[in-house]
């Protein structure tokens, strides 16, 4: 007797080997401040983090909940500006745009 479509599919996906996907690093924090409610416009607490590769802040309001707001696109960048490196920041900026 000859199996049906649907298990043959089904044994030829068990004998599939399985990718193992590697666990999201956890956001590196890199600072608190305060912000604004985009809505009511209070002051609220925000932190702002690190997350592959650009810099976000989050920032809760409780009244209207959480926000996610990118900041910086590149996480380099904005380490070089926090440093006050600008001529540094700078070059880098240069080549990303050169590469583009």
């Amino acid at each position: 007797m000859k199996p049906k479509n649907n298990e043959r599919i089904i044994r030829e996906l068990k004998d599939t080997p399985r990718i193992k996907m590697k666990p999201m690093p956890a956001p590196t924090p890199i600072r608190t401040t305060k912000s604004t409610c985009p809505i009511c416009y209070h002051i609220i607490d925000a932190k702002w983090y690190e997350e592959n590769g650009a810099v976000y802040m989050d920032k809760n309001c409780t009244e209207h909940g959480t926000f996610k707001d990118p900041c910086w696109s590149d996480y380099r960048l904005y380490k070089q500006f926090e440093a006050k490196n600008i001529e540094e920041a700078g070059e880098t900026l240069l080549s990303v745009r050169a590469t583009v």
